[in-house]
């Protein structure tokens, strides 16, 4: 996965961010995510409930979508504190058009510890979806592409694609990231 391919998703997510102010709470994030991105699971989602400090979804649709993201996506938002998602709302405005390295710099100028912790968890990731085989690598890798640019035709395609994928490059990606599993037994 090419690193500056991180770029992208934190621009979105942050222009996102700016559209959904409105919302008052994780069902109703999640429903506007639904609506623009289909039902496709994302890092999105955790992204914009970490933005909000909002509380973990405990039930229903919201439970679903959040079950699936990796876990180390999970424990990143679980350890933001209120300052950590102050200084994401505050440079949220100055991402369009940055790359990661400039992302990285704007993150680190404010708090060094969290654009540390930013930049270990999308290097984790990139790990993770580098250690597979090729057959679940490019599933992985267009899964992303298509969140990183929000094309909702796009998710539903590469979602629809994860029935075609042989039962092992199923298991590895299952293997390499668990809370995937959902994807597959649709």
């Amino acid at each position: 996965m090419d690193t500056e391919a991180i770029s992208p998703l934190y621009s979105e997510i942050f222009v996102t961010d700016r559209s959904i102010r409105g919302a008052t709470d994780t069902g109703s994030i999640i429903r506007l995510v639904e609506m623009s991105f289909g039902t496709a699971v994302s890092l999105v989602v955790v992204l914009i409930v970490g933005t909000f400090a909002l509380p973990i979804p405990s039930a229903g649709k919201e439970k679903e979508l959040y079950d699936v993201l990796p876990d180390e996506v999970k424990r990143f938002f679980n350890g933001l504190s209120e300052e950590n998602m102050k200084v994401f709302d505050e440079i949220g405005d100055q991402l369009q058009g940055k790359d990661d390295t400039q992302i990285y710099e704007l993150i680190k100028a404010k708090d060094p510890e969290l654009a540390g912790k930013t930049r270990a968890l999308f290097v984790n990731i990139e790990r993770k979806i580098d250690s597979l085989s090729e057959a679940p690598k490019k599933f992985m890798n267009d899964l992303l592409n298509a969140v990183e640019h929000f094309t909702s035709s796009k998710i539903e395609q590469v979602i629809g694609e994860a029935n075609d994928l042989s039962d092992d490059a199923k298991d590895e990606i299952v293997k390499v990231f668990p809370s995937l599993k959902p994807i597959f037994n649709s």
